[in-house]
Order: structure tokens, then C-alpha cells, then sequence
């Protein structure tokens, strides 16, 4: 009996109690694409002493943190699915798991005595699995482009960087995403300390915003949490840069240790808006600078339909007036406001 599919990942299990094991026929792509193999797997009927055996095997392609808890026993739900006979077949190779190791540990808290599985070990393939060809059958079994964790791909990086000395083909990466950057991204994250990692898995700060980040110590990122979420995920970005900033020019001083770091940090959380506020204590001269010219529209020009315009952080030599009247009366009082503009005009100037 055979069943036809477009590669291992789709083969469906089809089994009756008579049959020991199904011959399953696909096609697998070569890694360039440019040509097609027609394959086969047996499908086996693994029993449960040979399930204890693939349970205690190495868990080398084991990437998938999706199907365990926190204590990284497998999840409920994968239980119950095995336990309704609605599962994906396992493959193995010899005594090791290829994929579906979640699955063969949920057969065995189940007590299952038999299991279907797709062998690579068939006689009618007349070949051996290259450790690069395994990760990609586990990759098209997963079928989860852009769609994996940090954490899942740390550790198929690990093991391309381990197992395949950093060298593996593009037809493999594309099966994790769509963007060719993944090894040097996942080097970036991988470079990262535990507390860092975390932040980036709960999509509290971005890969970049980390890397510019390290200034910021694990006390201080876990006091900045909380007000974290409160923002924006750009506002996050603003804020953590800036402050980032701060603390790099701060460390210049060698009393300012990471308790000052802390310190600094806490009391910049107990202002009303700490998002002003590190933009203040970044920029000094230029919020110093808004604030006065501010203040000087407020009291010159409040009301008069003329708008003032600044050059970029008050950095050239002129300013720009924006004006519209409707009537030659308006027009007259427009007049007779920059002309006050003009008599108090040596306070703006001093701040270019």
C-alpha cells in the first residue's frame, strides 16, 4: 500500500491493525531545487520497549520549545492529541528521533503500546541522511516559516554552528524564514546575556534596540519593565536609547558603579513623564532651548494666527513666519504682532 505527498512533512498515516508497517512514497527536493527524488519510507509500528529506547536517545534535532511547559515536560493539549490518535507520525533513525519527540514522550506517559513512525532506515532508500538533510526533513515536519521563537532558533543556529561547522544551504535557512540574515541575527541574540533574551522573546525591546542597550544592567531592566509596557513599542525604543545613552556617558565616571546605574534608573521612573524626562537629561542644551522658545510664543504671539518656526535643534541662523488673514482689518493686527515679534526678537536669536 502507498500514498502519494509533496515531501515527508505531508505524508498522512495510514494504518489498519493487520498492517505492520505502510510503505509510504514522497518527493524530497535536493537542496538546489533544480531536480526531484522519489523516495521511500516504511512506516513502522514502533512497540513499547523500542519507544523507551527512543525516549532516552539523543535530542540533537529536539529544537521545538512550542510543545513543552516551563519545566519542559510535554504540553496537555499534545497529550490528548496522541491520546485521539491525531498526530503527525514521528521519524526516526535507528534508536534517535529525527522529529516528533514531543510525541513519542506523550505516547509514553500514555502508556501507548504501539506507535506508527517514519523510518529513515528503509531498505528501498539505498542511502544514508546527511545530519544537514535531517535538520531539513525536521524543518519541513515543523513547517513553520517565520514562525519559530527566539529560543527555537538559538538552538538550530547551536546546532548549524556545532553539528555543521556555521555551513548550511540556503534551500535549509529558507525553510525558517523568509530573510537570509538568520545566522548572523541569531549570532546577535545568542551573544546576549539570559535577562537580554528574555526581553526580546516577550517583545518588550527589538534585536537592535538590544544590541544598543547593553548598558543597562539586569536590575535596572527589571525595575524598567513594567513602564515599558506602558509605551508604544517606538516611544520603548526612544526611551531606552536614550537612556542607554545616559548611562554609557555616566560610566565615564568610575564611582558611577551599576548601584549608581540602579539608582539613576529608579529615580528616573519616579518622575510624571520619564519619557521627557531622559529625553531632557540627554539633550540639555536643546530642551532648555524648546522650553524657552515655547515659552516665548506662548507670551508673544498666543492667540495672533502667526506661527514661529524654529530651524532644525536651533541650529542655523534664521526663523520662518507662517501667516493667514482674512480680511485687510486681521491683516492689520498681524502686522501690529510682528512688529512686537520684531522689538522682542534678541531673546529668540540668542538661541541659535
Amino acid at each position: 500500500m502507498s500514498i502519494s505527498g509533496t515531501d515527508i512533512a505531508s505524508c498522512p498515516a495510514a494504518w489498519t491493525p493487520e498492517h505492520d508497517f505502510i510503505v509510504c512514497i514522497y518527493q524530497k527536493r535536493s537542496y538546489s531545487d533544480k531536480f526531484v527524488l522519489s523516495m521511500k519510507v516504511d512506516i513502522q509500528n514502533i512497540c513499547t520497549e523500542e519507544l523507551e529506547k527512543l525516549l532516552k536517545s539523543s535530542r540533537t534535532y529536539d529544537f521545538f520549545a512550542k510543545y513543552y511547559d516551563d519545566e519542559g515536560y510535554c504540553r496537555q493539549e499534545i497529550i490528548e492529541l496522541v491520546k485521539k490518535d491525531l498526530y503527525p507520525l514521528p521519524v526516526v533513525d535507528n534508536e534517535n528521533v529525527v522529529w516528533g519527540f514531543h510525541i513519542i514522550a506523550a505516547a509514553a506517559k500514555l502508556g501507548i503500546k504501539n506507535l506508527l513512525c517514519r523510518s529513515l532506515n528503509s531498505q528501498a532508500l539505498s542511502k544514508e541522511f546527511s545530519k544537514e538533510e535531517k535538520l531539513l526533513i525536521t524543518l519541513q515536519c515543523e513547517n513553520r516559516k517565520n514562525n519559530y521563537s527566539w529560543e527555537e532558533k538559538e538552538k538550530i543556529y547551536l546546532f548549524i554552528v556545532k553539528e555543521l561547522d556555521g555551513k548550511v544551504s540556503d534551500s535549509v535557512l529558507s525553510r525558517i524564514q523568509h530573510e537570509g540574515l538568520f545566522m548572523n541575527s541569531v549570532s546577535l541574540y545568542n551573544s546576549f546575556p539570559a535577562h537580554l533574551k528574555n526581553l526580546i522573546q516577550k517583545n518588550i525591546v527589538d534585536l537592535k534596540t538590544a544590541k544598543n542597550c547593553t548598558a543597562i544592567n539586569e536590575r535596572a531592566w527589571e525595575e524598567l519593565e513594567p513602564y515599558l509596557l506602558t509605551l508604544t513599542f517606538s516611544n520603548r525604543r526612544i526611551f531606552l536609547t536614550n537612556l542607554s545613552e545616559l548611562l554609557k556617558k555616566n560610566a565615564l565616571d568610575k564611582e558611577f558603579d551599576s548601584s549608581k546605574s540602579f539608582s539613576f534608573v529608579k529615580k528616573l521612573l519616579e518622575k510624571k513623564n520619564p519619557l521627557e524626562a531622559v529625553f531632557k537629561a540627554r539633550y540639555p542644551d536643546f530642551s532648555s532651548c524648546t522650553e524657552r522658545f515655547n515659552q516665548f510664543n506662548s507670551e508673544v504671539l498666543k492667540d495672533s494666527g502667526i506661527k514661529l518656526k524654529q530651524p532644525p535643534y536651533f541650529e542655523g541662523n534664521s526663523y520662518s513666519v507662517e501667516f493667514s488673514f482674512r480680511s485687510k482689518k486681521h491683516l492689520e493686527k498681524i502686522i501690529n504682532r510682528l512688529s512686537v515679534l520684531k522689538e522682542k526678537s534678541d531673546e529668540i536669536f540668542r538661541l541659535l
